[in-house]
């Protein structure tokens, strides 16, 4: 049944309502005006809700503005703090700790606007707090497995903020999507405000030239306190003015035929010189950033497809992708595992090893879920679900590789 007719049919039913609305979220923003009677209750609420009538429940005004400005300012400030000499951390913790402080807030806002719900509350400031105290009191002997630790804390940073949006529900496979879909649409939006900033940063530090004033001020207190705010603002915004989440589907299918040039040439020049992953770090290295490059694309894109009306050449694309990129992916993990069998097994070694299988694992999925869908008429929900369901793989990985190698390998 087409949405508009299945919103008509419950058009007196809140319950199902809602889970029309979190099953598409898109297709509903879109459908649910012409499909209700504009007189009555209900298309007021649903109007207020998404934003129609200046409104809905993340608009800025009155109090909730006043708490984004004060979780920004505090978030500068403390990072501030963290520049000046203290004399209790090293200068790399806390350089860690003032990158974490945007994060923080971003948290705390998040969870404000929520009404704080219990056991996302508890969970995500709880994992973060751990995250923080284990890598700035991480013993320095253990160098090697610090920065192993660092490198994987935004990946455990990154699963402590998706509880936070998903709530107490953890199981909620729609919210886990909706936290997908968010997570695009926040990345360019901060980009966005990253920009503006720093052009706001440069224009202060002309302007205080030309009145021959000292300009240092722009850098030490505009681009830190700048900095620190964006992740919350870019937050707010997205849930604000990109619920929708059109931007980055958008922006992954204009990427994706380019990738796939990218993947199929590479391919190719990794069968010329096909010795050269298996010996050379810096190719594997490549192949890594590539591979994340790939599996956000295809991520997004498929997120972001249910409800728009792709072309079937578009379709095809990103099944060949999710193909194409499933096969380079289990050369690369043949490639790091000829590296541990070689040279043994290390904990940097283990943990892209682990990491490239679990993104196999992935890969594999959406490919098989998304042929169904393309060629055997699967509705694009049950791909979406094998998604969302596929997450706790990434979350207990990086939990291990955060917690147990640094005890493991010691060093």
């Amino acid at each position: 049944m087409p949405l508009i007719d299945a919103i008509r049919a419950a058009a007196d039913d809140p319950e199902t309502l809602e889970r029309l609305y979190r099953n598409d979220r898109k297709g509903f923003a879109r459908d649910y005006g012409p499909a209700l009677d504009h007189s009555g209750p209900i298309y007021g609420c649903w109007k207020a809700r998404l934003g129609g009538g200046g409104a809905g429940p993340f608009a800025l005004k009155g109090r909730r503005m006043w708490v984004l400005v004060a979780f920004c300012l505090l978030s500068g400030a403390i990072a501030k703090a963290f520049t000046w000499e203290l004399g209790y951390f090293s200068q790399d913790r806390q350089f860690f700790s003032a990158s974490m402080t945007p994060f923080a807030a971003m948290l705390g806002f998040t969870l404000y606007q929520r009404s704080w719900p219990r056991k996302a509350t508890l969970v995500s400031i709880l994992l973060t707090a751990v995250v923080w105290g284990w890598v700035v009191l991480f013993p320095d002997g253990w160098s090697d497995t610090r920065t192993l630790c660092v490198l994987f804390a935004p990946f455990v940073l990154w699963s402590a903020y998706g509880v936070a949006r998903v709530g107490d529900d953890l199981g909620n496979l729609p919210r886990r999507v909706e936290y997908l879909q968010f997570f695009g649409e926040f990345i360019l939006v901060s980009i966005i405000l990253t920009f503006c900033g720093g052009v706001l940063v440069l224009l202060s530090v002309l302007l205080l030239r030309l009145l021959e004033l000292k300009s240092a001020f722009a850098f030490e207190y505009l681009a830190v306190f700048g900095g620190a705010a964006v992740p919350v603002v870019a937050a707010w915004a997205t849930d604000r003015y990109s619920a929708a989440g059109r931007l980055a589907p958008l922006v992954a299918q204009l990427f994706a035929p380019l990738l796939l040039i990218v993947v199929v040439a590479y391919m190719a020049a990794a069968a010329v010189n096909a010795g050269t992953l298996f010996t050379n770090r810096n190719e594997l290295l490549t192949y890594n950033v590539l591979l994340l490059c790939v599996l956000g694309v295809a991520v997004f894109s498929l997120t972001g497809m249910r409800g728009e009306r792709s072309s079937l050449t578009a379709r095809r694309i990103i099944l060949w992708l999710l193909a194409l990129t499933t096969v380079l992916d289990l050369v690369g993990v043949a490639a790091i595992g000829w590296r541990v069998w070689s040279f043994g097994i290390t904990a940097n070694r283990l943990a892209v090893l682990g990491s490239n299988l679990a993104i196999f694992g992935n890969l594999l999925v959406m490919a098989r879920r998304y042929f169904h869908h393309l060629y055997r008429g699967e509705d694009l929900a049950v791909a979406e679900a094998s998604l969302a369901r596929y997450l706790p793989v990434y979350t207990a990985w990086t939990m291990a590789v955060f917690f147990l190698f640094p005890f493991i390998f010691r060093y």
